[in-house]
């Protein structure tokens, strides 16, 4: 089960490094977490001039700390929760994306950080070069 620590609306400054074309380098974020019924969230993430992203989060049954989140286009991610950390990591088109959520004093501390493949070595080792990072220290606004 999520803590109902979590549960509220959440507010910061989204930073991108290295900025990408068309935005910019910071803007706003709000992170809206609420129950729904028994072992579902919605888990919805808005960012200035876009639109809102409306997912799910789906507590696994009988496996504590395990989830998906459910992005509402039949796209399952997995995701664990653990010490206070929601961790996901997923693959779009070549890039791996590391996605994580710490539960904080202070907030909750967002990040993605983005992965290009790299070399492959004689030992089927796959090296993956920093690409790009997204975050954010979200403070309570509300809940």
């Amino acid at each position: 089960m999520l803590p109902e620590s979590w549960h509220g609306v959440w507010r910061g400054s989204l930073t991108l490094r290295p900025p990408l074309k068309n935005f910019p380098p910071t803007s706003p974020m709000e992170l809206r977490i609420a129950p729904k019924e028994k072992g579902r969230w919605s888990w919805v993430i808005a960012y200035s001039g876009q639109p809102e992203r409306g997912y799910e989060l789906v507590a696994v049954a009988e496996k504590p700390g395990a989830f998906a989140m459910d992005e509402k286009n039949g796209i399952l991610l997995d995701a664990v929760l653990e010490d206070n950390e929601l961790l996901s990591a997923f693959e779009v088109d070549g890039l791996l994306l590391l996605t994580r959520y710490t539960l904080l004093p202070s907030g909750i501390r967002y990040t993605t950080q983005t992965f290009q493949k790299g070399a492959v070595g004689p030992h089927k080792v796959a090296s993956w070069k920093p690409k790009s990072l997204q975050s954010a220290l979200l403070k309570r606004a509300s809940g």
